[in-house]
């Protein structure tokens, strides 16, 4: 399910895009900043601060 959610998540962002290039044209681009930005600010705050304790642990299973 985790798999077919990414896959839902990837056509969904295609098809927007398709749509937002019609209105937009070059200038659609800067819309996929949004998404990542978010993702951007999510992962560093993890790493600064909720997941800051693991730094020392092995990973199990590499």
């Amino acid at each position: 399910m985790i798999h077919v959610g990414m896959l839902l998540t990837f056509v969904s962002g295609a098809i927007l895009s398709t749509y937002l290039c019609q209105y937009f044209l070059g200038k659609a681009i800067w819309f996929s900043l949004i998404p990542l930005i978010i993702l951007f600010i999510q992962l560093l705050h993890a790493d600064l601060i909720e997941e800051k304790g693991y730094l020392e642990m092995t990973p199990k299973g590499h």
